[in-house]
Parts: C-alpha cells; structure tokens; sequence
C-alpha cells in the first residue's frame, strides 16, 4: 500500500512521543515498508491519542532496544571473524 508519511519534528528527546502521521494513498505498490505504521491504522480507528503517545513512546524504545542488540551482534561478528594483529587493530580503531 503506497503511502506519505509526515514525520512530527522534535527539538529534544524529553518532549512528549507523538506517532507520525500518515496518508494511506490507497494504491497497491512493490515492495515492502520500512518499518510497521500500526499506531496511524489505530488513529483512524480513532483510537485514543492519550493511549497512541504511550505507545508511540514504547514503539520507540523496543526500535533503540531491537537496534542496540543487533549492534552488539555486528560486532560481534565482526570480532569473531579476526584472524591476525592487523585486523584486531583495525577492528578495535573502528568499535565504539
């Protein structure tokens, strides 16, 4: 489903969790989304908007959690694979 996505803009991560919004163009397209737009199918369902800031807040630490695990599991691969000094160095230069 084709979409226009408007994303609220933030001054700072201590403001309130606001879902983005967006326009479902009703047009069948290839390929898939970037990521879920479930909290703008609950608006239209006219869900709450007290209830879509919490989850967006939720949505929006589980996406840093899911993120930060998959950092770890990079690295992790990438050190798994190290096989001689010149790489470990180049590898330690590079890691956070």
């Amino acid at each position: 489903m084709a979409f226009l996505l408007n994303e609220p803009e933030s001054t700072s991560d201590e403001e309130e969790m606001h879902p983005e919004f967006i326009t479902f163009l009703y047009q069948l397209i290839e390929g898939a989304a970037a990521r879920s737009y479930g909290l703008n199918v609950a608006r239209l369902a006219e869900i709450p908007e007290s209830i879509l800031r919490t989850a967006a807040f939720k949505s929006k630490e589980l996406e840093a959690l899911v993120n930060s695990r998959r950092n770890m599991v990079r690295l992790l691969s990438d050190a798994w694979s190290i096989n001689n000094k010149e790489t470990l160095l180049n590898w330690k230069k590079c890691s956070p």
